[in-house]
């Protein structure tokens, strides 16, 4: 069985089946093209029905009632975001309270995930754009914990949001230490696609990749849309718009 038969047609790879399941018999899987959907062991399934209770895809939406424009008034906080800051702002909030952080960061393979942060200099990790799915794995279970005597700040897209606040709906988990924080999504693309096509500059550049900005600011500012590689070999900046056509600085 998969995802289709926990949430209907639609899958949004939020990971709040496989979080709540209590034998563990929902994994999530990458699919052909690199998304990932629960796949069930029906020899493990209990049919206890907690995986459709906390499916982010049943979630009912309110239109928000105000809308405002932030930019951070510390310039270096800025520019080391992908936009106007307001994560890090929030984030020194909650951990100068003695709060807890958590959000997307790019792991050595320069893929998504979500990590947990105590500090600052942890916190930063999380800042700027990735433009590809994050892996969540147990950062639920985590959150849980963490708000039984700490306040909880997530940052995620609004299908995470969602499926978070659905799996400790479920759970009967009073969520009032919890803020979350979700981004405007357009939809996250394959984390398929990003692997070939690392795997393409760096086999055209015989050169492995030491760093990525997704959304590199010093090339056209906050609507530059241009992904910046650097590799090893001779310190080289590959510059890819969106649309994957390709520079190389030397």
């Amino acid at each position: 069985m998969n995802g289709k038969d926990i949430c209907g047609k639609i899958c949004y790879g939020c990971t709040a089946c496989h979080a709540i399941c209590p034998r563990s018999a929902i994994k999530m899987e990458e699919n052909e093209k690199g998304f990932l959907y629960p796949v069930i062991d029906s020899s493990l399934c209990i049919d206890c029905g907690l995986c459709r209770k906390a499916c982010s895809q049943k979630n009912e939406y309110n239109l928000p009632g105000e809308a405002f424009i932030a930019k951070h008034k510390d310039e270096e906080a800025y520019l080391h975001s992908q936009s106007g800051g307001a994560f890090t702002a929030l984030s020194d909030i909650v951990l100068k309270a003695g709060g807890l952080v958590y959000g997307a960061a790019l792991d050595e393979s320069f893929e998504a995930m979500h990590a947990r942060a105590v500090c600052a200099k942890e916190r930063d990790a999380m800042r700027g754009s990735k433009y590809v799915q994050s892996r969540m794995e147990d950062i639920y279970a985590k959150v849980e914990r963490d708000m039984e005597d700490k306040i909880v700040l997530f940052s995620g897209t609004p299908c995470q949001i969602g499926g978070l606040l659905k799996y400790l709906r479920a759970k009967g988990i009073d969520a009032k230490n919890l803020y979350t924080v979700d981004i405007i999504c357009h939809g996250v693309p394959s984390v398929k696609v990003w692997r070939d096509l690392m795997g393409y500059y760096e086999k055209k550049e015989k050169s492995r990749i030491e760093r990525v900005i997704f959304r590199d600011k010093g090339l056209g500012g906050w609507r530059g849309h241009i992904t910046t590689f650097y590799l090893k070999k001779n310190r080289y900046r590959m510059r890819s718009t969106v649309s994957y056509s390709t520079q190389i600085w030397h």
